[in-house]
């Protein structure tokens, strides 16, 4: 099978040869023909939910987390980390060890799902930086729960977001770095100097740059 399009990422036409599900070639083609976009499955760093599916939700299921997977394919998402929210402890374990029970009974999902983002609950309490998450369950970190992350998530934790301004932080981030969980600066209202500290203890993302903004903030500080 041979399909016609543009590169997403090159602007120019291309064939496409594809054989028993999987690119054999790729070689120039007619521009007139390239009426299409062609690229790579693209990989989601965030994906809370889809399609009524929610990952933070009290009752998902593995059966969930592949309806999920089946459900962004067709829209060119071949890659996603399911990303919980702030809730509960016992919700954010629950649903870290539901995914992973997912992955684990079925081995397309192994690619589909190289791991999981828990977005908070270690933000900033305040209006504005704190966004929709529930103020309720927004909270400090802690190593012990972080520790049982972990383990729920049977070693597919990749990505945490937190807040660099909260008590306790920097441990946090070397903690998490130790066990090879990247860490992204998010919902916070952190200034030059703790973000820089944040980085310095091991934080190397940014989840949603300049979302939730204070109503005002000091000039020029971050």
């Amino acid at each position: 099978m041979t399909v016609n399009g543009t590169l997403v990422h090159r602007r120019k036409a291309a064939r496409v040869t594809i054989e028993k599900g999987r690119v054999k070639a790729v070689d120039p083609a007619d521009e007139a023909g390239a009426r299409q976009f062609v690229s790579s499955g693209f990989f989601d760093m965030q994906v809370n939910g889809f399609q009524g599916i929610d990952y933070s939700g009290q009752e998902l299921s593995a059966s969930d987390v592949r309806a999920v997977v089946d459900a962004l394919a067709p829209y060119g998402t071949t890659r996603h980390f399911p990303t919980i929210i702030t809730g509960p402890q016992e919700r954010i374990e629950r649903n870290l060890a539901v995914i992973a029970e997912a992955v684990g009974a079925d081995r397309t999902l192994e690619y589909r799902i190289p791991g999981i983002h828990v977005e908070g609950p270690y933000i900033s309490p305040e209006d504005g930086p704190r966004g929709a998450h529930d103020r309720t369950y927004v909270r400090e970190p802690s190593i012990p729960a972080l520790e049982r992350w972990l383990e729920a998530s049977n070693g597919l934790l990749a990505l945490v977001t937190l807040a660099p301004e909260l008590p306790g932080v920097d441990e946090a981030i070397a903690f998490l770095s130790a066990n090879g969980v990247r860490v992204a600066l998010g919902h916070h209202a952190g200034t030059a100097a703790v973000i820089t500290a944040a980085v310095d203890a091991g934080a190397s993302l940014v989840t949603h740059l300049g979302n939730g903004s204070h109503a005002q903030l000091p000039r020029l500080d971050n």
